[in-house]
């Protein structure tokens, strides 16, 4: 039995359903989908549901596969902490967000996910950190001793509410663009 190739995938946990962007990907390979999820709903069921999880699908000749589930990618664990609908275009010169160093103890937490990911098993806490830190200043996101009251009310946003406002300033933008044609 040989593996046919490697395939990325982000699955929400705990509530996988088939969906066209998974289909396109499992189905011209002949994986049963139906049980590719009862699998994947099994192995993430002690996840939080709707977590964004990197899997990666190795198929192979006898129509089984194998797959191996790696965590959210760090952009979203930042987005989470920093409550941070959309990142800013131009990092450098504007700022979205910020996180004081009291949430740096996130940064640790990320970097102990982070540190089973296959790229970065080899390397040490200290630099996962600044990996996770230079990923925040190339964001848009501050990384500050303490955020004073003005910063707190602009920045705080309910973190379940992230996704519905980047659905809102994508449209918007979206809009905008058309209206300039």
């Amino acid at each position: 039995m040989s593996r046919i190739g490697r395939f990325n995938l982000v699955v929400l946990s705990g509530s996988a359903k088939p969906s066209a962007s998974i289909g396109q990907t499992l189905g011209p390979l002949g994986i049963n989908m139906m049980t590719f999820f009862k699998e994947f709903n099994e192995r993430t069921k002690n996840i939080s549901k709707n977590v964004p999880i990197q899997v990666t699908l190795e198929p192979l000749n006898d129509r089984t596969y194998r797959f191996y589930l790696r965590t959210p990618t760090v952009v979203w664990f930042i987005r989470r902490c920093a409550r941070v609908p959309m990142f800013s275009p131009t990092a450098k010169h504007h700022t979205v967000g910020s996180i004081t160093l009291a949430e740096v103890s996130f940064v640790f937490h990320i970097a102990k996910c982070k540190r089973m990911d296959p790229p970065l098993i080899n390397l040490s806490l200290k630099s996962i950190c600044k990996y996770i830190i230079g990923t925040c200043n190339s964001m848009g996101i501050q990384v500050c001793k303490e955020l004073d009251d003005e910063a707190k009310k602009k920045y705080f946003v309910d973190v379940n509410q992230l996704d519905n406002i980047k659905k809102d300033i994508r449209t918007r933008n979206k809009h905008q663009k058309r209206s300039k044609k």
